[in-house]
């Protein structure tokens, strides 16, 4: 298995499915968020999408060539694709990106809390 991020950049939402550990690394509980569901490990050479609405969107990515549908039911839906299939799956489902705040917001949020700091130390 290897690590979502390598599929998805740095900036993607990278989250850790519930049975994992706080410090846990193993990479069978990583999961990327997605506007419509999540990207989850399936097994050597595959990745699963998982979404809990009865949309075309599952339907989308299983059109796919090398996907399948691996669960198909009255809450949701579970499309397993390969991971060659992952920037063309991502660009599909809409992986969530982590927010990035601009250089020049977060110089001036800088130069506002130094000035904070020094008139907070002097009496």
């Amino acid at each position: 298995m290897r690590d979502l991020r390598e599929f998805f950049g740095e900036r993607a939402r990278v989250r850790w499915e519930e049975p994992a550990t706080p410090r846990s690394t193993d990479l069978q509980y990583q999961i990327v968020l997605c506007r419509y569901g999540h990207i989850y490990q399936y097994g050597d050479g595959h990745l699963g999408f998982a979404t809990d609405r009865r949309r075309r969107i599952a339907a989308q990515v299983a059109s796919l060539p090398g996907a399948w549908m691996e669960q198909d039911g009255d809450d949701g839906q579970n499309v397993v694709f390969p991971e060659g299939l992952a920037k063309q799956v991502g660009e599909i489902v809409g992986v969530r990106l982590k927010r990035r705040v601009p250089q020049h917001i977060r110089e001036a949020k800088a130069a506002m809390m130094r000035a904070y700091h020094q008139n907070k130390a002097s009496p």
